[in-house]
């Protein structure tokens, strides 16, 4: 497995950004290349849920249908902090996750790890998970400041 972490300090509670974490029908205003997503499921996400992703890749504008694979979420309605949200989906031949650890310093603020992933089976396709993952890397490396500027912006 190819992984990447990050984290940053945020002016918000633990549980106001595991709230934004949680939210695909705001996703877009903090992950930027997310253009439109149509939900094909009812209810709280869950592992098989599917939606309609519109994104922007390079110059152009891309849909992916993505399915959660792996799906993972402990917050303030489970029980103590860190409040995690994990979501994974096949992409590739393999599985792409974003895990986001929020730990709670005060009342009103917190740190945000993300632990980004692609894992596959065999030495060669874990040769194109690393690329894979610097790829990610690359496209998503504003992706905790732009969750930190949304965070505190809509934290009451």
């Amino acid at each position: 497995m190819a992984i990447w972490t990050d984290r940053i300090e945020i002016d918000a509670s633990a549980a106001h950004c595991f709230a934004v974490l949680s939210d695909i029908d705001t996703c877009g205003v903090w992950i930027t290349q997310v253009k439109q997503i149509e939900k094909q499921y009812e209810g709280p996400i869950k592992v098989g849920d599917q939606w309609l992703e519109t994104r922007t890749e390079g110059k152009g504008k891309r849909e992916h249908r993505m399915a959660i694979t792996l799906f993972e979420q402990h917050g303030p309605d489970h029980g103590a902090p860190p409040y995690i949200h994990t979501a994974g989906a096949d992409v590739m031949g393999g599985r792409s996750f974003y895990r986001f650890i929020v730990t709670p310093t005060t009342n009103n603020q917190c740190t945000v790890t993300l632990e980004a992933a692609f894992e596959v089976k065999g030495w060669l396709k874990q040769q194109f998970a690393k690329l894979i993952v610097r790829m990610m890397q690359k496209t998503e490396k504003d992706l905790l400041s732009r969750l930190k500027a949304h965070c505190e912006a809509t934290t009451s």
